[in-house]
């Protein structure tokens, strides 16, 4: 009795862990031998918006006075991306100060100007290369005349986020 009553439970755990399979099925009977079946992406296991990469300059070396005249240096960042449908990239630089700083504490004014504030994607999928922007960092004539020659430096900051389209 006891070997007949496994035997069943067996059969019946292994019949409680079968998934149901659905199938469509073409037989003589189907109109013109023809069936269909649907594919589709399944995205259950992306848990956020996607993933994207801005890729700013390390460093943004400004020439020293050129015939005491403004001094403008342009620098490029660029965007690529993979998100969800109705999601952007949006890029905001800004700087730390508005002097650049030398070791002894001397001050050097300078401007960013371009592609530096609420500057998006157009879509979700931006291919490498393709989302290029253009920042430009000035030091005016009379800031660099009344410069001592030195090493200044200050910080950008660029901040990315996903946005809503």
């Amino acid at each position: 009795m006891k070997k007949i009553l496994s035997i069943a439970v067996a059969v019946l755990m292994i019949a409680a862990i079968c998934v149901p399979c659905f199938a469509a099925t073409i037989d003589k009977t189907t109109p013109e031998g023809k069936g269909t079946a649907q594919v589709k992406t399944d995205i259950s296991a992306v848990t956020d918006n996607g993933t994207f990469v801005v890729t700013i300059p390390a460093e943004m070396p400004i020439p020293w006075n050129t015939a005491n005249t403004d001094s403008s240096k342009d620098f490029t960042y660029s965007v690529e991306s993979q998100l969800k449908t109705g999601k952007l990239i949006q890029v905001d630089v800004a700087q730390n100060n508005a002097n650049m700083t030398s070791a002894s504490g001397a001050t050097l004014a300078y401007t960013i100007t371009g592609d530096i504030t609420a500057v998006k994607t157009t879509a979700p999928v931006v291919a490498a290369g393709t989302f290029v922007k253009t920042v430009t960092v000035n030091v005016a004539g009379a800031a660099w005349a009344n410069a001592a020659i030195d090493e200044y430096s200050d910080t950008l900051t660029f901040t990315a986020q996903i946005i809503d389209a």
